[in-house]
C-alpha cells in the first residue's frame, strides 16, 4: 500500500485535465510573485518563485499553443468543408462545357460520371475528393474537354490543398497534446516540491501553506452544468469555478423574468460587470464579458432575479 503522503494529489488531479492543471498553475505562480513582492527581504520566496517559474511558463505556453492549433484546425476543416459544399456548383460548369460536346445520353458522358454525382455529392470526404481525381484523370482521355480537364484539375488541387492543410493541423494538435501532457507533469511535480518547502518553512502553522495553492480547484469535481430557480429579487450563489481567459459560457432563462449574472468576489458578491439575460432567452458570452481582473479573485458565480413578483428558472452551461 503506497504511503498517501508520498502521492502527488497536484499530478493525480490534472492528468486528465489539463484545463484545471493550468488554472492551478497560474494561481500558484501568481500568489509566489505578490508574496516575493510583499516581503522581498525572505529568500525564500524568490527561491521557490525561480525554480517554478520555467516550469509554468513551458506550461502554460504549451496550453495556449494547442488552443491556438485547435482554432487552426477548425478553420482548416471549415475551407475544406465550404469547398465540398460548393461541389455541386462545379458540377454544373462543368457540364456546361461538356453537354454541348458530349451529350448526358452520350457513352462518354455516362463513362465520366457512372454513378452520376453521387460520388461527389455524397460519402466521406476522402471519397468526394477521389471522385474528383478520378474525374480529372478520365479526361485525359477526350482532348475536346481540355478546358472542362483544367477546371477539375484546378478544383482538385484546391481540395487536396486544403486536406493537406489540415492533415498539418491535426499532426500539430496531436503532438502539442504530448507536450503539455509533459509540461503539465513538470509544473505540478514542482509545484509539489514547493508545497514540501513550506511544510517545513511553516512546520506546525499548516493553515499558512492554504493561500499558495488554489484548493477550491484542486478539489472541485468536474461539473459544466448548473441549473435552478430564483425567487422574487433573489440573489444566489451558483458555482464557485476559476475561469480562463477566452473561455465562454451560456446563460438560459426559461421563465418570463430577467436574471443578471455577475463574477463575484465573493459568494453573492456583484462586484463585475453583469451579463443580463431576459426572460425566456439564452445567449452564450465570453468571460471577459464580467469585466474583471482576476478570475482567481472573481471566481463566483451568482445569478440575481430582476423580477419582483415571479419564480425564474435559470440553466447555465460552461462551454
Amino acid at each position: 500500500m503506497e504511503w498517501k503522503y508520498l502521492l502527488n494529489q497536484l499530478e493525480t488531479e490534472t492528468e486528465k485535465n489539463h484545463r484545471k492543471g493550468l488554472v492551478l498553475s497560474n494561481y500558484h505562480h501568481a500568489a509566489l510573485k505578490a508574496k516575493e513582492l510583499e516581503d522581498p527581504t525572505d529568500p525564500d520566496w524568490a527561491f521557490m518563485l525561480n525554480r517554478y517559474n520555467n516550469p509554468h511558463i513551458a506550461f502554460s505556453d504549451a496550453y495556449t499553443n494547442r488552443i491556438a492549433a485547435g482554432f487552426r484546425l477548425k478553420g482548416s476543416t471549415e475551407t475544406l468543408d465550404d469547398l465540398l459544399d460548393n461541389i455541386t456548383v462545379q458540377l454544373d460548369d462543368w457540364d456546361t462545357l461538356i453537354t454541348p460536346i458530349y451529350g448526358k445520353k452520350s457513352v462518354t458522358y455516362k463513362t465520366l460520371f457512372a454513378q452520376g454525382r453521387k460520388p461527389f455529392q455524397q460519402g466521406p470526404k476522402e471519397d468526394r475528393i477521389k471522385a474528383v481525381d478520378t474525374l480529372a484523370k478520365l479526361l485525359d482521355d477526350y482532348p475536346l474537354l481540355a478546358t472542362t480537364k483544367a477546371a477539375v484539375i484546378a478544383f482538385y488541387n484546391q481540395l487536396d490543398g486544403a486536406r493537406d492543410t489540415q492533415a498539418g493541423k491535426k499532426g500539430s494538435v496531436t503532438s502539442n497534446i504530448g507536450i503539455i501532457k509533459t509540461t503539465c507533469e513538470d509544473a505540478m511535480w514542482v509545484q509539489y516540491q514547493n508545497l514540501g518547502f513550506l511544510m517545513s518553512k511553516y512546520g506546525r502553522n499548516t493553515q499558512l501553506i492554504k493561500p499558495y495553492f488554489d484548493l477550491i480547484t484542486l478539489l472541485e469535481r468536474t461539473q459544466t452544468k448548473f441549473t435552478g430557480t430564483l425567487n422574487p429579487t433573489e440573489n444566489k450563489n451558483i458555482a464557485t469555478h476559476t475561469f480562463l481567459a477566452g473561455e465562454r459560457i451560456r446563460l438560459k432563462v426559461t421563465e418570463a423574468g430577467d436574471v443578471k449574472f455577475y463574477l463575484g468576489s465573493a459568494p453573492g458578491y456583484t462586484d463585475s460587470t453583469p451579463i443580463l439575460v431576459t426572460g425566456n432567452h439564452q445567449m452564450e458570452a465570453d468571460v471577459a464579458d464580467f469585466a474583471v481582473a482576476n478570475y482567481h479573485v472573481n471566481r463566483y458565480l451568482v445569478a440575481v432575479s430582476q423580477s419582483a413578483t415571479t419564480v425564474v428558472k435559470f440553466e447555465v452551461k460552461f462551454l
